[in-house]
């Protein structure tokens, strides 16, 4: 696996996911879909396939981390980090059970920052793809 690009790696991907790895990985999303050996409509699906040896993934690191048939083989992409917003209609912003979820939530989703994250779980294990290989 450490000699084979990562461009050129077998993946098993959920729909859409392709195109979140351009240019990343590759530079088109046509690209990807050729080097997908499994693409189906449930993360789940995608996961499993990864955890019986068909292929690499992309998976949300709060999904996968806490499974222990899967590992990094890399940092998370810097570039599909994303936010998290909690939208409320401005009428019920300052409402009591509105603030007790937004509290709640932000308490909870802090408390969990490093598995949100991808801080969560790091395999030093010898068949990781160094980022500076690819």
């Amino acid at each position: 696996m450490q000699d084979i690009p990562l461009a050129e790696q077998q993946f098993c991907l959920f729909e859409g996911a392709a195109a979140w790895l351009v240019p990343t990985v590759w530079k088109t999303k046509e690209q990807g879909e050729v080097r997908a050996v499994h693409q189906c409509g449930a993360i789940h699906s995608a996961l499993n396939a990864a955890a019986k040896g068909m292929g690499l993934t992309l998976m949300p690191c709060y999904f996968a981390d806490p499974d222990p048939r899967v590992a990094h083989i890399s940092d998370p992409f810097e570039n599909l980090d994303m936010q998290l917003w909690v939208v409320t209609h401005p009428d019920l912003r300052n409402s009591s059970k509105v603030r007790a979820m937004m509290t709640y939530l932000y308490d909870e989703m802090g408390s969990r920052a490093d598995l949100w994250g991808g801080r969560s779980r790091r395999t030093a294990s010898s068949n990781l793809i160094p980022r500076d290989d690819w």
